[in-house]
């Protein structure tokens, strides 16, 4: 295939739908000869849209999403120590993300009025890419949200394992703490970037690596 600019991005939308987060793909990726642990392609969200350059920092953000009654409830009561340390931290008075309008409302009524006024629902993947391209520090309970904010921008990231998707993290040996130990309550904000965040040195390469390894495996699948 020729490597010119319209089949480049003829493959990228075809890249945009592989997402390598679940056992089929990558035992597919596998038995391509790609490996199965060494060559994981990164969530396709990576490459959703143009990369929206880093912005001063403006924001400090916690995504949530909807979880169970119990951990939503312990997550409300988390929030305004949270927050408070979150602002100490950084100097900015941080805001609570939602990208579900539904998530928003399974939150919203349980929220203290200081909180509830700092709550957003952002659900349209350009205004995400953008908010996220201005964060500066995020606590996310969505691996789509650490994903963003950790390739379109230098924010310091942690991300709170919520299920299996949080492996895409592990590519880069970036450790996330499990939601059990996370809504246990007993690490302070400082202590959780000091520890889980997400470092920026590889995240670029890896994922210029990745396209390359994805062009040549499609390549190989049109011969």
């Amino acid at each position: 295939m020729e490597r010119n600019g319209d089949k480049i991005g003829e493959m990228q939308a075809v890249y945009d739908l592989i997402i390598t987060r679940d056992w089929i793909s990558m035992e597919v990726m596998r038995l391509c000869g790609h490996g199965h642990k060494s060559h994981q392609l990164l969530d396709s969200v990576a490459f959703s849209m143009p990369a929206t350059s880093p912005q001063e920092p403006s924001l400090a953000i916690i995504t949530g999403r909807k979880i169970d009654e119990g951990s939503r409830d312990s997550l409300i009561k988390m929030l305004p120590w949270m927050f408070s340390e979150m602002k100490e931290l950084t100097g900015l008075n941080p805001i609570f993300l939602l990208h579900d309008n539904r998530d928003l409302l399974f939150y919203h009524e349980k929220l203290p009025p200081e909180i509830a006024s700092r709550a957003f629902c952002v659900n349209q993947p350009a205004e995400l890419v953008g908010v996220y391209a201005r964060c500066g520090h995020l606590i996310s309970l969505r691996v789509h949200g650490s994903v963003m904010a950790s390739t379109n921008c230098d924010a310091r990231v942690v991300n709170v394992r919520m299920d299996s998707r949080s492996n895409i993290l592990e590519y880069f040996g970036q450790p996330s703490i499990r939601y059990d130990e996370f809504f246990k309550g007993e690490r302070s904000v400082r202590q959780l970037f000091d520890e889980f965040s997400i470092k920026q040195e590889k995240i670029i390469s890896a994922l210029t690596d990745d396209r390359l390894k994805f062009f040549e495996l499609w390549n190989q699948l049109l011969k």
